[in-house]
This record gives structure tokens, C-alpha cells and sequence, in this order.
């Protein structure tokens, strides 16, 4: 990957050291730097003019939320995950979620259900379009937008679901890991349009089965 490619920091954040950290994250998140593979601490550092204090401590950072392993010998490497891990991500997920609905189903308004059927539909065009990249941006979006019916209700829950998101996206591009055909989005789909029916009728107990269905991973393509 070309360290050199500033326009990979999507946002701009308040601090150099939180700059460093977005980068890193969304590159790892993204596949752009693969599992095991080591992070050049001087290319960050040359990239972002600054010095290695603050690719450091971005470093640390990612190690404590399990994007990154620091080791004395090696140096940082982006981690390495297992199905079996992604699988407990999935479960943690899932009950994170069906928490959520349980919440969101009492505050979302006919406004936000014809937003929610909006961003449905959008997901079913794309998966008549075999577009799988779309579809899958188009999934993670109804369900971030969902979250922000949270509100103040439980902001710790928001947080927690989206840092839990952030794993899975890492996992399910990783080369290592190849969970995403045209089957998997398929069963995605009817979870999706059997979430939005749920959501009109206020019914959270078929929620709550459907949103822990949903979040039953597929077995990976290339075990």
C-alpha cells in the first residue's frame, strides 16, 4: 500500500495522534493492510510529517480494541483473526442488537418506518443487481441508522454496537475469512424485509428472534 496517499484519511479529526488513529483504523478495517501484516511506524510517521509519538500511541490504541498486536520482537502487526472469533463477534452482536430494537421499536415514528422501508428497498435493488459491495454498504447503514434511535436512551449501548461492527467489517475482509456470496446476501435480504415488517407491526418479540437469526454468520466460503 502507498503510505504516501493522504486522501485514505477519510475525516479529519482534532488531534495528529487521532488522525493517525482513523487512518490506521479505516485502512484496517478496509483490508488495506492485511492480517499479520507489520506496520511501518517510520512511513506513518513520514506521511503524516509528525514524529513516531503519536503513530505509537495510535498503535496502542488499536491493540487495546484487538485491531492490533504490539510485540517486542515484531514490532505492530495488524491482527489475525479466527472464524471461530468472528463467530463470538456475531453472537456479541447479535444480542447488542436485539437489545437495541427492543428499545428503538417504542421511539422510531412513521417517519422513520418510511425511512427504514426506503433503505430496504435500496438494499433489494442492489441485490437484484448482484452489486454485493453496495448491498453490504446498504446493510451496515440501516442498521447504524437504526442506532441512532437510541438517542440519549443508552448512548453506552450505541457506542459498544458500532465498535463491535467495527471488528466484524475488519473480519469479513480479510482474505482469511471469505464469508460474502450471492446466497449469504439472499438470506440477508429476507432477514432485512422480515426486520422492517417486524418494526411496522411494534412487534418485539418477533423482532428479537429475527435480529439473533440475522446475526448467525454464514460458514466461510474457503474454510
Amino acid at each position: 500500500m502507498d503510505y504516501k496517499n493522504k486522501e485514505s484519511v477519510r475525516r479529519i479529526p482534532k488531534t495528529i495522534c487521532e488522525s493517525v488513529y482513523v487512518y490506521l483504523k479505516d485502512s484496517i478495517i478496509g483490508n488495506e493492510f492485511e492480517p499479520n501484516r507489520k506496520i511501518n511506524e517510520g512511513a506513518i510517521a513520514d506521511m503524516f510529517q509528525v514524529s513516531r509519538t503519536p503513530v505509537r500511541e495510535a498503535l496502542v490504541r488499536l491493540a487495546a480494541e484487538g485491531f492490533v498486536e504490539i510485540s517486542s520482537h515484531r514490532g505492530s502487526m495488524v491482527k489475525d483473526v479466527s472464524y471461530k472469533e468472528l463467530e463470538e463477534m456475531f453472537q456479541v452482536a447479535g444480542v447488542l442488537d436485539s437489545l437495541a430494537t427492543d428499545l428503538i421499536v417504542s421511539r422510531i415514528n412513521h417517519i422513520g418506518l418510511a425511512k427504514l422501508e426506503e433503505m430496504t428497498n435500496k438494499m433489494e435493488r442492489h441485490f437484484k443487481d448482484n452489486d454485493i459491495g453496495k448491498f453490504i454498504d446498504a446493510d451496515y447503514a440501516v442498521h447504524d441508522w437504526l442506532w441512532t434511535y437510541l438517542g440519549d436512551a443508552n448512548d453506552f449501548l450505541q457506542k459498544e454496537l458500532r465498535a463491535c461492527i467495527a471488528k466484524i467489517k475488519m473480519c469479513c475482509s480479510s482474505p482469511n475469512i471469505v464469508l460474502i456470496d450471492l446466497e449469504t446476501i439472499k438470506r440477508s435480504m429476507e432477514k432485512h424485509k422480515r426486520i422492517a415488517e417486524a418494526f411496522r407491526a411494534k412487534n418485539k418479540e418477533k423482532l428479537k428472534t429475527i435480529v439473533l437469526e440475522h446475526w448467525v454468520p454464514p460458514p466461510p466460503i474457503n474454510p
